[in-house]
């Protein structure tokens, strides 16, 4: 029998050794695990995800209306068929409820910047190979730009910090060497909050709402923002990028709202 002669180095030792006196206890469900991360594996498993969706704008979607006779699976809700949309699509992996959106409020919410890496972490491994670039002859040489939407600077002194310019920066080296973040967009408007504001309100002069800079003319550009509802903020977001000369657009978002959370 050979016996395992390994010597464990500080390093490797006193993290074990920590774990050991102090485990870690998820900031969902309150008990102790044995990984390192915030959430323990079971949490993180259930949280609840955005499986049955429109691929072109990301809306949560009975499973039976992505059907069609025969059985082929259509790509895009009766709504993106109709209205067309130059915006490439929108990756959001997770439903905006349950322990999502308790997670969500917690690191938005409730002042805990640090948890931005968890989120980049978690779009990452549930879109997979859907977030990775999209490479091609035209684009080969060029740098994937992650534009955060703009947080107004009024809640940033609320919350503490701006946490979609953090989820942006906690992507970039998730996603590689290749990404470039950029605050390339300007809020032009006061608003109040949009998780205040019902279906009606958040139409409301939205057009002009973005100015994207000039840097974006040419570019391959992926907006970030943490959730959607009813997608008036990325619209006006995408049209400022398209104004600006951004040779495509898409999103990448955590969450969807249901569409029976915004009814109204």
């Amino acid at each position: 029998m050979v016996q395992d002669r390994r010597r464990w180095s500080v390093q490797e030792l006193f993290p074990r050794v920590i774990q050991w006196l102090a485990p870690a206890e998820c900031l969902l469900c309150r008990e102790t695990h044995n990984d390192r991360g915030f959430l323990c594996a079971d949490c993180q498993r259930t949280l609840p995800r955005n499986e049955h969706a429109c691929q072109r704008c990301a809306t949560p979607m009975p499973h039976s209306k992505l059907q069609i006779p025969g059985a082929m699976r259509r790509s895009r809700c009766p709504a993106c068929h109709m209205r067309p949309t130059t915006c490439e699509r929108i990756l959001a992996p997770f439903l905006m409820q349950g322990m999502s959106r308790e997670l969500l409020h917690l690191w938005k919410f409730q002042n805990h910047p640090q948890l931005s890496t968890l989120m980049a972490c978690l779009f990452a491994t549930t879109t997979e190979v859907q977030a990775q670039p999209q490479r091609t002859e035209q684009n080969l040489n060029q740098h994937r730009i992650l534009m955060p939407i703009p947080t107004q600077w009024h809640r940033q002194l609320r919350r503490g910090f701006d946490h979609t310019w953090r989820l942006a920066h906690a992507l970039r080296p998730v996603l590689g060497r290749e990404t470039r973040v950029r605050p390339w967009l300007r809020n032009t408007q006061l608003r109040r909050a949009q998780h205040r504001s019902n279906r009606a309100d958040r139409w409301v002069n939205h057009s002009d709402r973005f100015i994207a800079a000039a840097g974006t003319g040419g570019q391959h550009i992926t907006l970030v923002d943490d959730v959607i509802t009813t997608g008036a903020t990325i619209e006006a977001a995408v049209a400022a990028c398209e104004a600006a000369g951004a040779t495509s657009v898409e999103v990448w978002a955590l969450a969807r709202t249901p569409a029976t959370a915004h009814a109204g």
